[in-house]
């Protein structure tokens, strides 16, 4: 019987690890594995063997209706059957990599190196008839991923309701952070434990009547330390914001996770998206050294040319 179940243990882990798809970076420090859990998606970050960010999720909500005219009509048109987040198996995978240098027209140096792998795993939504695209680049400084939303039938046109990109942290790490607000970055910066921040949020920030602001959630970028005998600095930030609303991060200060919560209109819509289209991309810049995270052009990379 004891057999039985450990072959049973065996297979089930045999199989997880070829539903898994991997990505090093350039100089194999960072590795990056992406896998669906009864169809939802996740990824993880490792640095030289060391866990960064343990297994996230990924996804979007949408509306149902997507002629949005009141902030009072929203409530009707959610359903979850329309969302981005689940119900998926994989269609495809693409490889690519790329060593280039390039020139900016003012920067601080003459020449940047763009140096990447990139995985992009295609996901076929069966109940909706719908596929999207979750692409990963991955540098010697770290992980940038984004959605694409290719032209078909049953996604044409459609409004964001959230985003749901996920950053979970094995451990609680000291945070350099300022309040989310839609309206100002004005604010004192703070300093704590991921652990700490709901504390301290309410009074992190001054009083003002035209404030909007995002409970318990700070902003982006981020400036992650994780502390000990092998330090880590982590950077948590956004690349190539365009026909897309920009994001801060929610916080859950029990798990040391963070998520993206996109900045609504007027409506609280969060996003009108035409296909073919490209969110921006998530950035995870990671070193043991923190001048190495502000000398990192990957943020630059990720834009596209000027």
């Amino acid at each position: 019987m004891k057999k039985i179940t450990m072959g049973a243990v065996l297979f089930s882990m045999m199989f997880a690890g070829v539903q898994a798809q991997t990505l090093q970076s350039p100089d194999g420090k960072f590795r990056m594995d992406f896998q669906l859990k009864q169809g939802v998606p996740y990824y993880n970050l490792k640095y030289n063997g060391a866990v960064v960010v343990e297994d996230s999720k990924l996804g979007l909500r949408l509306f149902k209706d997507t002629a949005i005219k009141f902030a009072s009509e929203i409530a009707k048109t959610e359903d979850a059957k329309f969302d981005l987040n689940n119900g998926f198996t994989k269609k495809a995978e693409t490889r690519d990599s790329k060593n280039e240098t390039w020139q900016p027209v003012l920067g601080e140096k003459k020449n940047y190196t763009n140096h990447y792998n990139e995985l992009a795993v295609t996901l076929h939504q069966e109940a909706t008839d719908r596929d999207i695209v979750v692409k990963f680049r991955l540098f010697n400084d770290g992980l940038g991923f984004r959605y694409e939303f290719p032209q078909q039938k049953n996604l044409n046109y459609f409004v964001i309701r959230e985003e749901d990109s996920e950053i979970d942290f094995p451990t609680d790490m000291k945070a350099w952070w300022i309040a989310a607000d839609y309206d100002s970055q004005e604010y004192q910066p703070q300093t704590t434990k991921i652990s700490e921040i709901p504390a301290r949020w309410p009074n992190s920030f001054d009083s003002n009547a035209s404030q909007q602001m995002v409970p318990n959630a700070v902003q982006s970028p981020l400036m992650l330390k994780k502390e000990g005998k092998e330090p880590l600095y982590v950077n948590l930030g956004e690349a190539a914001v365009l026909n897309y609303p920009v994001s801060n991060l929610e916080v859950d200060a029990v798990n040391f996770k963070f998520k993206t919560h996109l900045t609504p209109d007027r409506q609280g819509a969060k996003g009108y998206i035409q296909t073919s289209s490209v969110s921006p991309w998530r950035t995870i810049i990671v070193s043991p050294k923190a001048e190495e995270v502000l000398g990192s052009k990957m943020m630059f990379n990720l834009n596209e040319p000027t």
